[in-house]
């Protein structure tokens, strides 16, 4: 894949895909609960519903400790995305 200034890249898709079965269980914990992002008066997402993601993967049998270390990953980069495309420079 080459971007917009021709440097070669991998695919986003797999450079971050998921690389264990409970990576592949917490995005889609997260992809299947579109409703557990929190957002700010603006209507911006500003992060994810955490507490209540936690919840219910404890519902689903997931390993909670692992979860509890996923979830959040996925929030951070989800978090850069968003404010990557918005122009936001991310920490």
């Amino acid at each position: 894949m080459i971007d917009d200034d021709g440097n070669a890249s991998r695919c986003p898709y797999i450079e971050h895909e998921p690389l264990s079965i409970e990576g592949h269980g917490a995005w889609q914990l997260v992809l299947s609960n579109g409703s557990q992002f929190r957002s700010n008066a603006m209507g911006e997402v500003i992060g994810l519903e955490t507490s209540n993601l936690l919840t219910l993967a404890g519902y689903q049998d997931f390993d909670l400790g692992v979860m509890a270390k996923l979830i959040p990953a996925i929030e951070r980069g989800l978090m850069q995305a968003i404010n990557g495309k918005k122009g936001v420079q991310n920490d």
